[in-house]
């Protein structure tokens, strides 16, 4: 069906201007039960970590090894070719209700690009491609709102000695911020999806503008990496999705440290990245996951995957048909 052309669409902030969040210590992750998650997790990832480890020092337009991604013209050429891909495949599993699945290959298959050959051969396949991998993008440090220079420039000089161009800065060069908030700070309408490393969400400055998931997801979110309910980051490496969250919707006018664009939030925390990174299936089910439970604004700053990633695309796709 046709959407109204006054329907409010989901928006994808694909890059958000870095304008500094204080990133404080994490505590110990907390471990949630997956049953008691309703969502059934579309593969298993005990893979994962050995396989970004290894992708970590390649180009960024690699993929993960041993995998492909498969979306067949309808479910039944779906049942009707499962014995060939059997001969290739260890395991398939659906990818949500994408369209896609991930096949993960038996050991000592033939090269991707030959499977993949092999794959598109089959009748009733629609389309084959990598499993891209995809990095959260680089990050900087402002610690406080004097700091963030793009909210509200002033011609202030920036401490942080990474600052080594336009410092100090030119007065008005901006998101003019402080005008925008005498006309609305509180967001907390809309929800707002990080997909990303996940989102420290006990942080003193965030906690109060966290997503409210009910009991299905009392920790504000999904992790895709892990599949588990739990998306907080596991590592202290995993700062950047806390850092994108900051800049968005860390609260404002509660005197410390700084301040979101968005002063009041709701912000749904999803964890496809680890630190060393994430694959197109967990990046496309935090798409997937993002638009059925409300959110109208996902960001996602990150980088990597392959010229063209139609599997990405097509969650994109779904994302502003909403």
């Amino acid at each position: 069906m046709m959407q109204s052309a006054t329907k409010k669409r989901t928006a994808l902030a694909l890059v958000l201007a870095t304008t500094g969040f204080p990133l404080l210590g994490y505590a110990q992750s907390l471990k949630v039960d997956p049953s008691a998650f309703s969502l059934t997790p579309a593969n298993a990832t005990s893979l994962r970590a050995s396989q970004l480890g290894a992708a970590n020092a390649l180009p960024p337009a690699q993929a993960a090894p041993g995998q492909v991604l498969i979306r067949y013209n309808t479910a039944l050429s779906a049942q009707s070719i499962q014995p060939a891909i059997a001969t290739l495949a260890s395991r398939v599993t659906a990818i949500g209700h994408s369209g896609y699945s991930l096949v993960e290959l038996k050991p000592g298959f033939e090269s991707i690009d030959a499977a993949m050959a092999r794959l598109r051969a089959l009748p009733g396949v629609a389309a084959v491609q990598p499993n891209y991998i995809y990095h959260a993008t680089a990050l900087t440090n402002d610690p406080q709102i004097g700091q963030q220079w793009a909210l509200q420039n002033s011609h202030q000089t920036i401490s942080n000695a990474g600052y080594t161009r336009n410092n100090p800065g030119i007065a008005g060069d901006d998101i003019g911020v402080e005008a925008a908030w005498k006309h609305q700070s509180d967001c907390s309408s809309v929800i707002v999806a990080v997909v990303d490393e996940g989102i420290n969400y006990t942080q003193q400055d965030l906690a109060a503008n966290m997503w409210n998931g009910g009991s299905a997801y009392p920790n504000h979110g999904y992790d895709f990496v892990d599949n588990d309910n739990n998306p907080y980051p596991r590592t202290g490496d995993e700062q950047h999705g806390t850092h994108v969250a900051g800049i968005i919707g860390a609260q404002g006018n509660n005197g410390i440290e700084g301040s979101g664009v968005c002063q009041k939030a709701s912000l749904m925390a999803i964890r496809s990245l680890s630190s060393a990174g994430g694959f197109t299936d967990t990046v496309t089910k935090g798409i997937f996951f993002a638009v059925d439970h409300g959110a109208k604004v996902i960001n996602l700053s990150l980088g990597g995957g392959g010229t063209l990633d139609p599997a990405f695309s097509d969650a994109i796709t779904y994302a502003q048909s909403k």
